[in-house]
Parts: C-alpha cells; sequence; structure tokens
C-alpha cells in the first residue's frame, strides 16, 4: 500500500489532471482485503473502497496465505493485519460485500468488519449476496453495485 501511495502521488505531480482528492480502491477476496486496508490504514488518501469478499482477518482464513506474506505467525504480525483492529480510522466511503455462501472466505471475516466498525460508530454500507459463493467477479449485479457505488462518491 505504500507503494501505491507514493506510485499515485507520483503519476499526479506528472499529470496535474489527476485529482488526489478523489482517489478509490476496489478489490475482491485478496483485493477486498487490500482494500479495506487501504481505507484504514491510509484514510486520508482513499477516499472510497468497495471490498468484496476480504479475508479481513487472516486468523480466520487459510494458514498459507498469512504465512506467505506475514511469516509464520508471532504475537504481532497478524494482528497489525487485522482490518477490524483499524475500524476506528475510517472516514471515507466504505462498501462491504460478501456471498452468503462464500466456500473461499467465510462470511464472517466480513461480518467481523462490519461489527468493528459499528462498534466505532462509522457509517458504511454493506451488502450480502444471497445464494452467492466466492465467484462474484461478473456478476451483473455486483458489477452494478460497485460501479454505482464509485459513481455517488467519486
Amino acid at each position: 500500500l505504500p507503494d501505491h501511495v507514493a506510485g499515485i502521488t507520483h503519476l499526479a505531480s506528472r499529470y496535474p489532471e489527476m485529482d488526489l482528492g478523489r482517489v478509490g480502491m476496489y478489490g475482491k477476496s485478496a483485493g477486498g482485503f487490500m482494500t479495506g486496508q487501504a481505507m484504514l490504514t491510509y484514510p486520508e488518501f482513499f477516499k472510497v473502497g468497495f471490498a468484496a469478499s476480504g479475508n479481513h482477518d487472516s486468523r480466520l482464513y487459510a494458514s498459507y496465505w498469512g504465512e506467505k506474506y506475514e511469516g509464520l505467525p508471532d504475537a504481532t504480525s497478524y494482528t497489525n493485519e487485522e482490518t477490524l483492529m483499524k475500524a476506528e480510522n475510517l472516514t471515507g466511503h466504505l462498501f462491504l460485500m460478501t456471498g452468503e455462501l462464500d466456500d473461499n472466505v467465510h462470511p464472517s471475516a466480513t461480518f467481523q468488519l462490519a461489527d468493528a466498525l459499528i462498534r466505532k460508530g462509522k457509517d458504511f454500507e454493506m451488502f450480502v449476496f444471497p445464494n452467492r459463493n466466492h465467484e462474484l467477479n461478473y456478476d451483473p449485479f455486483y458489477l452494478r453495485k460497485m460501479i454505482g457505488y464509485f459513481e455517488r462518491y467519486l
């Protein structure tokens, strides 16, 4: 994420038509996790996020995934990457989506982030896709919700 912020900032210095006040991010699965991380780690930079099926807590997901990026678990590596631990930082517009029958990233990861945001008094939007698993990518409703969210807030 620091590389994304630096790269976008550098591009904006070269291309003044870029508006750094309107930076958004979207993703599904690991991309949903990164979107949540972007919104909560760099809230002054990322203004709008659409996070679908995000594995927001590596302790709830396959160990090989977290270990690939964080190494073997220790007292802080996984905790530092739990999106829900940063819920108080939300200042922008965040949309959470998950499939009710997600067979890859359990919906509880999204529900836990939603609960943390609620406990911190943060506004966000959420949709649970009925009868859908992890494969939301090209569903017309998913795409319409995502594009509409960015049109509304960016």
